[in-house]
Formats: C-alpha cells, structure tokens, sequence
C-alpha cells in the first residue's frame, strides 16, 4: 500500500511542482480547488472533514498542524477521489491519507538524503511538520530506521 501511495505523492508533486520547502500552505490548498472541492472554515469542529464536494476545515493551532491536516485531505482526495466505496476499511483509508501526507510534504527525494544528516527538530523546522510526524515519515524509510 505504501509504494503505491509514494507514487501517488510523487506524480501530485511532478504535476504541480512545489519550489520551496516547507510546502506553503496556499499550494495544498489550489491542489484541493484545482481537484474541484472548495474549502471552508467552521469553528465549531476539531478535525477536518469533506462532505460532497466541500472541505470543511476547523481554525487550526498552528501552521504544521494546518500543513498537515490539508496534505491528509489531499491524501483522501487524490487517492480515493469522490468514490469512498472502492475502502476495505477505515484503518486503510486513513493510513493512506497519512502516508500521502507524509510523502507529499517531505518527499521522498529529499527526506532520504535530509535524515542522514539531520536531527528530529531540524526536520520538522525544514519541512514545516510536527516533530511526530516527521518521525513517523521516517518510518516509511526502507532503508533507515530512525533512533
């Protein structure tokens, strides 16, 4: 499920190529319109969702916790679309959505050659994620288990 998943952030990434790091927040959010779904805010929830054709944001604490939250959406919508059927389970649909945002903000290309050199926070400063995400992106590494 992975590889397939990498592939899918990998083709979304050379299709609307992203030249700075962390990946700003506005580029998520043209991919998400440019896939026909428009975005909205509602303070009264705490976890985004999409219902139809809408997704429907809450007000997020932070810009990594925001970053994250729309390349999981974007996960959802690139690799299952508008057909939800297609979902052995919801573990699945949701470890998809999270390996996509995973590779779509720290690309495989670069995280590889990044987690060799640099430490936890480093990684998370460079590519604008939470600390725990950026350890489990590591997890995703073939070939480096993180210490």
């Amino acid at each position: 499920m992975y590889k397939m998943t990498q592939k899918h952030a990998i083709r979304t990434l050379n299709k609307y190529p992203i030249l700075t790091l962390p990946v700003p927040i506005y580029s998520i959010e043209e991919i998400i319109a440019d896939s026909g779904f428009s975005l909205s805010c509602c303070e009264g929830i705490n976890k985004p969702c999409i219902f139809r054709c809408e997704l429907i944001l809450p007000k997020f604490k932070t810009a990594s916790d925001c970053r994250y939250a729309l390349a999981h959406e974007l996960g959802h919508i690139i690799i299952h679309g508008r057909d939800k059927t297609c979902v052995e389970t919801i573990g699945k649909h949701e470890a998809a959505a999270d390996a996509f945002a995973l590779y779509f903000t720290m690309p495989p290309y670069l995280f590889e050659k990044d987690i060799k050199c640099l430490n936890e926070w480093d990684l998370a400063e460079k590519y604008g994620m939470p600390v725990e995400q950026v350890l489990n992106r590591a997890k995703l590494c073939d070939h480096y288990q993180y210490q």
